[in-house]
């Protein structure tokens, strides 16, 4: 019995079938990779997971699909990452049996809505909501957590007052914008707290080695970062994340002969490039895209780990065993929009962090 079957076995019509994820190397397998690139910020945070999942031990990969078909390629599903132990932080991924068909529309929000499936898609969004007022706001406390208190200390972008129940969906698809929108509409207990939906979502689909080379200027050198250039970067941004959190990411530095960071950048948890920065005086020089290409690789070797058929893959146009990176760049940053293309990088879709207060049952 494949998973997919497994998974819709004795749900009732017209109700979704739901489970928790426990074999993450067949759901990526399965249900990931066929949907590449699309799918590749869910993929890679459940690959981040297994190799933290003693640091997050209430998360979650949550999954539903409809029971109107029992076959994967005509099924209709949403999967996603949930640890809403990380307040302040991205607490959840998302991905959507649809994006692949929606993402690459001219005007995702209003195709979407014009869907006759539209009232399907919205039943699994409002499946994951019950499921997130009924199994994981409950086990939180009414409380601010010591970390969602230094963000707020540090002037991170946080929501105030604390609820429990804000969840902040990150890097979340523009097709899937209606859905919390109008979910916000339909229930008077919740509430959209803030929303940032200027991001674009860039792909890179060559391999590192397959871009022209560049060499690194001969008074400077590549060396990681430590825990001290890290709060660098956490003092320097808004971005609400802790040091912790940083510690935990695979970063890239160059450093000058005095071994002063010039330039670095960081993976987030869902492999994306992430916090690219040149010094004012090191600027112009094409320092940001060879971090950005020092991540590419990083990022390919970790990739390199997920279990994948590459020949199942849904756009034919990609060749079989291309290994993907991405990142969510602001439509008003233009240098990190070069910095992007300058590796090859393509803006695909746009993308959002969208925190709802979703309320208690």
């Amino acid at each position: 019995m494949e998973l997919m079957d497994m998974l819709l076995t004795q749900a009732a019509p017209n109700t979704p079938s739901i489970k928790t994820i426990r074999d993450v190397d067949a759901f990526l397998n399965q249900f990931l990779v066929p949907h590449l690139p699309w799918s590749l910020p869910l993929l890679e945070r459940c690959q981040f997971h297994r190799k933290h999942k003693q640091s997050a031990p209430n998360a979650e990969i949550w999954f539903a699909a409809t029971s109107e078909a029992q076959s994967h390629s005509e099924s209709t599903w949403i999967a996603t990452y949930i640890d809403l132990t990380n307040s302040g932080e991205t607490q959840i991924w998302i991905f959507a049996s649809w994006e692949s068909e929606f993402s690459t529309r001219a005007n995702p929000r209003l195709a979407i809505q014009e869907s006759p499936k539209f009232p399907i898609y919205q039943q699994l969004i409002e499946a994951l909501f019950r499921h997130l007022k009924q199994n994981h706001i409950p086990n939180l406390s009414h409380n601010p957590p010591p970390q969602w208190l230094r963000l707020k200390a540090e002037g991170k972008i946080v929501s105030e007052p604390f609820s429990r129940s804000k969840v902040l969906f990150g890097t979340i698809a523009e097709c899937n914008w209606p859905f919390l929108d109008e979910y916000e509409r339909k229930d008077p207990n919740s509430a959209i707290s803030r929303a940032d939906r200027s991001y674009l979502k860039y792909i890179v689909s060559s391999k590192p080695d397959s871009l022209p080379p560049r060499n690194i200027p001969e008074t400077l050198h590549f060396a990681p970062m430590q825990d001290r250039h890290l709060q660098t970067i956490v003092d320097r941004t808004n971005i609400p994340r802790t040091l912790e959190t940083l510690k935990q990411l695979p970063n890239v530095g160059i450093f000058d002969r005095a071994n002063t960071p010039v330039a670095w950048g960081l993976l987030g948890k869902d492999g994306s490039l992430s916090s690219l920065h040149t010094e004012p005086e090191y600027r112009r020089r094409g320092l940001a895209a060879l971090v950005a290409r020092r991540l590419i690789a990083a990022q390919t070797s970790l990739f390199d780990e997920a279990p994948r058929n590459h020949e199942t893959s849904k756009d034919t146009t990609i060749l079989p065993q291309t290994i993907y990176s991405h990142a969510d760049v602001s439509d008003k940053n233009v240098a990190s929009q070069k910095v992007m293309e300058n590796v090859g990088g393509k803006a695909m879709w746009r993308t959002a962090w969208i925190e709802i207060d979703i309320g208690e049952t």
